[in-house]
């Protein structure tokens, strides 16, 4: 089976589950294929849903202030 594949079967295979807020970061690779995009998000899914690591509900960064990307463009 494709990491595509293994991915889409680990997002929709279970009908209970629920999309609230999913989050893919790219990391410090300056170009990520399809296929380790997939793989990767595949391989964290399953470590949450087998309880290998923590569920979290809100991300690290949650308090931080906000701001517009064009206020920084501005800015520059």
């Amino acid at each position: 089976m494709s990491a595509k594949l293994r991915l889409m079967d680990a997002l929709f295979g279970n009908e209970e589950r629920e999309h609230v807020n999913l989050k893919f970061f790219r990391g410090s690779a300056s170009d990520v294929s399809e296929e380790d995009l997939c793989e990767q998000s595949a391989s964290a899914i399953f470590q949450v849903d087998s309880g290998l690591v923590e569920r979290r509900t809100s991300f690290g960064d949650m308090q931080a202030k906000q701001t517009e990307v064009a206020k920084i463009i501005s800015a520059a």
